[in-house]
Order: structure tokens, then sequence, then C-alpha cells
């Protein structure tokens, strides 16, 4: 297995949200990311995990500003 020079490895954050609003959520800022380009690697909202929502994304900076003025995330 060969490694790759100079890539930078993505972690997952977690990000609160309005219970119930998980899936809405995710997509709003789905959305967000692709129009602003913002580079995060993945979005998920599992059913089992109330009141939260999984962002991937190299740098946490990202995750801040991809939430920034969203409804429902805090």
């Amino acid at each position: 297995m060969a490694d790759v020079p100079n890539k930078p490895m993505s972690q997952l954050y977690a990000v609160k949200v309005t219970n119930g609003q998980e899936r809405t959520v995710a997509e709003m800022l789905a959305d967000k990311a692709k129009i602003e380009h913002i580079p995060v690697l993945a979005i998920l909202a599992p059913s089992e995990l109330k009141g939260y929502i999984i962002v991937e994304s190299v740098n946490p900076h990202m995750v801040d500003e991809l939430i920034r003025g969203v409804r429902y995330a805090r």
C-alpha cells in the first residue's frame, strides 16, 4: 500500500441540529457546500443519531463556514 504524500487527512465533525431537522439541514448544507465551493467530503444524517449530523472535512474552519447562517444548525 503506497502512501500518498501531502494528502490532508479528513476528520469527522458532529454538528448539533434541531431534533427532527437532521435530513433537512444535511440537504441544505450539501447545497451550500456545492454553491459556495466549500471543501466538504461528506455529510451524513443517520436516523439513529437524533439531533446531530456528521460532516467530513479536512479543516474544522470549513465546517464553521458551512453552518454559518444555516437555520436549525448550531
